[in-house]
């Protein structure tokens, strides 16, 4: 009986102690389980983190080109559009210059104005004054129209180039005729 005692206290104990141990390995169990839980969620922010800071490192570059590129097409329609209206510009001043006098030019410079009040400044013929120009004086086609007359009317030369001399005073005829008009 003792034996049998000893058996059961030792079946007892034995129990005891698996029973102590299973539990024990249990709570480590169980805190292993919580440390990789923890360890899992740890490592999928780390993760999550470097994903975002490689969007990131990627997005930067995409947005800077992206602004560098709207700015180049702005600056683009911009010198496009300064472009555009120094060609009008000049091209009216073309206009302008090739009439055969000041007053001419004053005149297309108005009509320019008149037909164009929006792409010209106010001031674009406002400080010409023709009066402050010289006149060339006739034009070719005036002398050789002259040239033609006396040709025509050699009688009465000294009555046309008197006439002329009055129409375009400070015409230098004499040019043209070196010696023949000194009594003129």
């Amino acid at each position: 009986m003792i034996r049998r005692k000893l058996y059961c206290l030792f079946f007892i104990l034995f129990i005891s102690f698996t029973t102590y141990a299973s539990s024990q390995s249990d709570k480590l169990e169980k805190q292993k389980f919580e440390f990789e839980k923890l360890n899992e969620k740890r490592k999928a922010e780390y993760e999550l983190i470097k994903a975002l800071i490689t969007g990131f490192s990627l997005l930067i570059p995409l947005l800077l080109g992206i602004y560098t590129v709207r700015s180049q097409i702005k600056s683009a329609r911009e010198l496009k559009k300064i472009e555009s209206e120094n060609l009008f510009a000049l091209k009216a001043a073309e206009i302008v210059m090739s009439a055969k006098n000041a007053h001419g030019i004053k005149s297309k410079a108005e009509v320019l104005l008149a037909i164009f009040k929006d792409r010209l400044p106010e001031n674009f013929i406002s400080s010409f004054d023709p009066k402050n120009y010289h006149n060339p004086g006739p034009s070719s086609e005036s002398k050789l129209e002259l040239l033609k007359l006396i040709n025509n009317n050699p009688e009465k030369e000294e009555d046309i180039v008197k006439l002329w001399l009055r129409m375009y005073p400070g015409d230098s005829i004499e040019k043209l005729f070196p010696g023949d008009l000194e009594n003129t």
